[in-house]
């Protein structure tokens, strides 16, 4: 673990400062992935007298196991980072056992950054690349959306004054992104939308200047189509978030 005292915002504009840990794990240097899955984690850890880090950090932490894990963030409450590590290198030594003659292949590969500090606002973006066998590995990405003053977890539902109109937006900019015009139903197009009506997803984060719509693959089409990414400007949807998109002057 390493700590690094940060100037967290998205502009260049003096801000107090959070001091990051970056809680690092990585396999033994002797590890040359035929004798143990590699292990290549590296996330934040925030500290600020702005408010109480304890929750936060472990919600962070369990976003890392629930990846490791392949689990929801619900289903593994109460696992530490090094118990579930210890359960990844359990279950590739059975998988060594239980098909020797195969070259078993494991590996954990997750980065965690602070992708931006709003006044209202952090946002934290995870990274990851699980494999465990078979004909391709998973990567995916997933946004942990921190109120500023008090610390707490902002969920989806908790982003949007105004989420219909949020949505209106974001269909716009869905169907400009990925080439699907207006009179085109979304199911015809190839994407996987309940009752064939466009909804957000389950990763929203946030940049220096827009809002990040995150289809992890598999969300809304096939793993071979890779995820979906769209981009909105703040000055597009501000008037329906819940909270300033504004920086500090």
């Amino acid at each position: 673990m390493f700590t690094m005292a940060l100037f967290l915002s998205c502009e260049n504009e003096k801000k107090e400062p959070i001091s990051i840990d970056f809680i690092v794990k990585e396999s033994d240097e002797k590890c040359d992935g035929a004798n143990c899955p590699l292990i290549d984690i590296s996330y934040p850890q925030l500290t600020t007298t702005v408010f109480a880090v304890e929750e936060i950090n472990k919600h962070i932490e369990q976003a890392v196991v629930a990846v490791i894990e392949s689990s929801p963030n619900d289903e593994v409450i109460g696992v530490s980072l090094d118990q579930s590590i210890e359960n990844f290198k359990r279950e590739f030594t059975q998988e060594q056992k239980d098909f020797p003659d195969s070259n078993v292949d494991y590996q954990a590969r997750i980065k965690g950054d602070v992708n931006c500090q709003l006044p209202a606002l952090i946002s934290i973006e995870l990274n990851s690349f699980m494999y465990k066998g078979g004909a391709h590995g998973y990567t995916s990405t997933k946004y942990i959306n921190i109120n500023s003053k008090t610390g707490e977890v902002i969920t989806n539902d908790l982003l949007f004054k105004d989420e219909e109109g949020f949505k209106k937006v974001a269909e716009k900019a869905f169907r400009k992104h990925e080439k699907v015009a207006d009179d085109i139903l979304l199911e015809d197009a190839g994407y996987w939308f309940k009752d064939n009506v466009f909804q957000l997803p389950e990763n929203i984060g946030f940049s220096e200047t827009e809002v990040i719509l995150f289809y992890n693959p598999y969300e809304i089409t096939p793993y071979s189509e890779g995820p979906v990414e769209v981009i909105i400007p703040f000055s597009q949807v501000k008037k329906y978030i819940s909270f300033s998109l504004t920086p500090k002057a």
